[in-house]
């Protein structure tokens, strides 16, 4: 709630379409993951030199407050994995948890990852290139040059909603442009049993890939966004990209799975859960074309979309005074539709209960209320603050193909919601290819 009088522009992204777990990563909130199979992992040294490229955009997400400042860079403080319970003989089990989950570059500075691992802003910070030549060992502490360290500048889109939207779409300090971004489908499923690719870091160890006949699709739904899949994989892959294997290409974010690691006896040392192939509950992969629309940015800076503004200047008009506002755009571009993002600017006094609709030429409908959005400023007047709630589509009863048309953006000022606002200019943007 806000009290005071703000300068606020007000982002609304819409989309397109809509037994103990120890150890986790650090400070992971994760549901774990588990192996299928054989356990396929390799340290990513060891995979083919196409894939080391790719792995050169899967970063490491960690908390910001675990780096120490050193001369040159950075210094983490890691215990081994026989710290948390495991038994000695498992596999990795004297390397370094760093880190709570892993992410991936799908532009220069726009990184994507579960919405679980990444929250806030202020506190995390990613890492790449954190491989498989660590000291092993009780607290290592291991040194990292400011070259690899980046750090969240801002959230443009995050969803938390456990085993169905799970998501965060940052910007980072700067671009990372010795690395490049990875290749990911746009739209449809993959096969049923089609093979799968892991890269990240499991338990928040040196990066490693998992590949194999053990790793494949179950299922796939449009309706649900999300793909089941036997897949190895921990707590600390939360938000690793998985690759068709063949193309490369990812299909989509591992956002959640089966138990990673269980006691064969009370007080007992804990050893990697292993299930058959198509047993259990399966990993969890949300489809990355649930993100697409939150992307627009990086779509431009890849040569994959392009932008089209279209603006309406309102003069300060007084809102919700009547308590409905109608801003009409229209289009006449033919491209393909891949997303779309609203701007409303301006100024507001009371509490943030505004509800905005969004009436698309093809005639849908959709809308949210921004009681639960998430704000960020001062009280002061003169602050700038940010409103940021999404439209919820699903891909089963999409927006239109392509722009053309008459769009309608209407904002609504509910029965008892005591809001004054002054609107000065409201922006649709529509990201095309």
């Amino acid at each position: 709630m806000l009290d005071a009088f703000n300068v606020c522009p007000i982002f609304c992204l819409i989309p397109l379409l809509t037994s103990s777990c120890t150890p986790q990563a650090k400070n992971s909130t994760a549901n774990t993951k588990t192996i299928y199979g054989t356990d396929d992992r390799i340290e990513i040294s060891k995979a083919s030199s196409e894939w080391i490229t790719r792995s050169k955009a899967v970063g490491l997400v960690i908390d910001s407050k675990e780096l120490k400042q050193v001369s040159g860079g950075y210094s983490i403080k890691a215990p081994p994995l026989t710290a948390y319970g495991v038994c000695p003989e498992e596999r990795f089990a004297n390397q370094p948890i760093l880190g709570k989950g892993t992410g991936f570059l799908v532009g220069p500075n726009i990184f994507v990852t579960a919405g679980h691992v990444i929250r806030r802003c202020d506190d995390s910070a990613i890492i790449f290139d954190v491989s498989g030549d660590i000291p092993s060992g009780a607290n290592v502490d291991y040194a990292v040059t400011a070259d690899r360290v980046f750090f969240c500048k801002e959230i443009l889109s995050s969803v938390r909603m456990s085993g169905v939207d799970d998501y965060s779409v940052i910007r980072l300090d700067r671009p990372a442009i010795s690395r490049i971004p990875l290749k990911f489908r746009e739209t449809g499923l993959p096969a049923i049993g089609a093979p799968l690719t892991i890269i990240g870091h499991p338990s928040g160890l040196p990066m490693k890939l998992a590949t194999g006949d053990s790793n494949q699709v179950r299922n796939a739904s449009l309706l649900s966004n999300i793909i089941i899949a036997d897949l190895d994989s921990f707590a600390g892959n939360s938000g690793s990209p998985v690759f068709d294997t063949n193309t490369g290409t990812v299909e989509g974010i591992l956002i959640t799975g089966g138990t990673d690691y269980q006691a064969n006896s009370p007080g007992g040392c804990k050893k990697t859960v292993f299930s058959k192939v198509g047993d259990g509950m399966g990993e969890k992969i949300m489809r990355f074309p649930r993100v697409i629309p939150f992307i627009g940015p990086a779509l431009v800076e890849l040569g994959l979309a392009r932008e089209i503004s279209l603006t309406e200047k309102l003069a300060e008009a007084n809102f919700p005074t009547p308590s409905k506002l109608s801003v009409p755009f229209e289009s006449s571009d033919p491209s393909k539709l891949m997303g779309l993002s609203l701007t409303a600017s301006g100024t507001w006094r009371g509490t943030n209960c505004l509800e905005i609709r969004l009436l698309t030429p093809n005639g849908r409908l959709g809308g949210a209320s921004f009681k639960n959005a998430i704000i960020q400023g001062t009280t002061d007047t003169g602050a700038r603050a940010v409103f940021s709630k999404q439209l919820n589509f699903n891909e089963m009863d999409p927006l239109p193909l392509t722009p053309t048309g008459k769009w309608m953006i209407e904002m609504y000022r509910p029965d008892g919601c005591m809001v004054q606002v002054k609107l000065s200019e409201v922006e649709l943007k529509l990201f095309v290819k």
